[in-house]
């Protein structure tokens, strides 16, 4: 897969690209970077993705020294330089550039930018595509079930995941009634009760995510009920 760099406006090979080893972008990770591709030859979507390169570089407070027309005149040049491929992946790089060991951003006056052009790998049409295909994950949170159908290019036509929350009924089951006993006070639904029954609820969440950011927003409502079907204290949230 042959390439072509251009790296602050020098068009070279693969092998002649280079860059200090003082650029902040080495030393210390500090760029962004975005891919444009092509199809029939015309960038996919330039102006989003140069949208996006820069609001990524803003959050850093990283400034893009040139300007989105600039910039597109860099990556044809550069699409210029490599033999005629079908399609190209375009990869510009924005970084902090070079500067002295540190983490002042101030020691790095100008910021160094690179355009990848290469071709893209087009691999060949599947020939033997199963139909169906089930996975099985076990997880801390529970057995995860994948299964999906796809049709004679390889393409999803189904899609049936069974998660954790379904297959833990029981364990949510138990571990509310575990809850209830602890806070049930004759007739009442003590303070924190709902609190108690989300966590042992989100124990089995698909997401462990969800299961730490969205605790406390879950509406729930819980009644007791006496043995007689008598509603005793009712508590909820919404």
């Amino acid at each position: 897969m042959a390439a072509v760099v251009n790296v602050n406006g020098r068009i070279c090979s693969e092998q002649e690209a280079v860059i200090s080893v003082f650029d902040h972008g080495f030393v210390y990770g500090e760029g962004v970077y975005e891919v444009v591709r092509t199809y029939h030859r015309q960038l996919f979507r330039y102006d989003a993705h140069m949208r996006r390169l820069r609001e990524s570089a803003a959050r850093i407070a990283l400034d893009v020294p040139v300007s989105n027309d600039d910039m597109l005149a860099r990556i044809r040049q550069t699409m210029a330089a490599l033999p005629d491929p079908p399609e190209v992946y375009n990869r510009v790089l924005v970084t902090r550039g070079v500067g002295d060991l540190g983490i002042d951003p101030r020691s790095c006056p100008k910021p160094s930018v690179i355009c990848i052009v290469t071709d893209i790998r087009v691999y060949p049409p599947p020939t033997n595509v199963p139909g169906q295909g089930v996975g099985v994950i076990e997880a801390p949170r529970g057995t995860l079930f994948h299964d999906y159908s796809t049709d004679e290019n390889g393409l999803l036509t189904r899609v049936n995941l069974i998660v954790a929350t379904g297959n833990n009924n029981w364990a949510m089951h138990t571990a509310s009634g575990l809850v209830a006993k602890a806070f049930v006070d004759g007739n009442k639904l003590t303070e924190g009760m709902l609190n108690r029954v989300e966590a042992a609820i989100r124990c089995y969440d698909p997401c462990l995510s969800c299961s730490t950011h969205a605790i406390g927003k879950m509406p729930l409502e819980i009644t007791l009920v006496a043995a007689d079907g008598t509603v005793l204290d009712r508590i909820s949230r919404s």
